[in-house]
């Protein structure tokens, strides 16, 4: 049996949100083919006019800043948090010695996350959904060669309830994927093997 959208309140929500900018909304892959099974994601294809990460800073609302802070194992930031963030992350080693690997956690909870992790012995930003609680039949992990300068690295994020784009250096990367955590899950952590030093900016995005 075939499977069937109804887009209309996507669609009404997405001109609400950007009322000029909306240039076109459709289905792609599966479902664009008309091949969608009880368990097929679905995929859209959304194109602004003359929107992007700029545009979304009119929409902030509270920012919280934290500079200098030392990133060794797990760490968790008073007041970073959040499902409707934008939130870039500068890291950098610690003491001189270069981390073996730095993960970000977003869309978290005691049982599931999202992860971003850099490794700079390879030079590999890695966007990881293995434990996001996500369908089995979608790709859970996609990987970026980022530019090595010597362990510093800068991320932007920009989260909502649904999913997460990620800004590699002001724009060298872009990824983008969808959230398959529950709404609730809204924590974010530090995690470095190693040491390694972050200044966090972090915006609540209002809608």
């Amino acid at each position: 049996m075939e499977q069937t959208l109804d887009l209309t309140p996507f669609t009404m929500a997405l001109r609400e949100a950007f009322p000029e900018q909306v240039a076109f909304c459709g289905i792609q892959g599966s479902y664009g083919r008309g091949e969608a099974g009880p368990d097929s994601d679905v995929d859209l294809v959304v194109i602004l006019e003359e929107a992007g990460a700029r545009e979304l800073e009119r929409y902030r609302g509270e920012l919280v800043i934290c500079r200098n802070v030392y990133v060794r194992e797990r760490l968790c930031l008073p007041q970073v948090s959040g499902r409707c963030v934008d939130m870039t992350v500068r890291v950098r080693p610690a003491g001189g010695a270069l981390y073996q690997k730095f993960t970000i956690k977003i869309a978290k909870d005691t049982e599931f996350y999202t992860a971003v992790t850099y490794d700079p012995g390879s030079s590999v930003l890695r966007f990881d959904r293995s434990h996001s609680g996500f369908r089995h039949n979608i790709v859970a992990s996609r990987k970026a060669l980022v530019r090595y300068q010597e362990g510093e690295l800068k991320l932007r994020f920009i989260i909502d309830r649904f999913s997460a784009e990620v800004f590699v250096n002001d724009g060298e990367q872009v990824m983008t994927s969808t959230l398959y955590t529950p709404q609730n899950a809204d924590s974010i952590s530090f995690e470095a093997e190693g040491s390694a030093i972050i200044d966090v900016e972090k915006y609540s995005l209002e809608r």
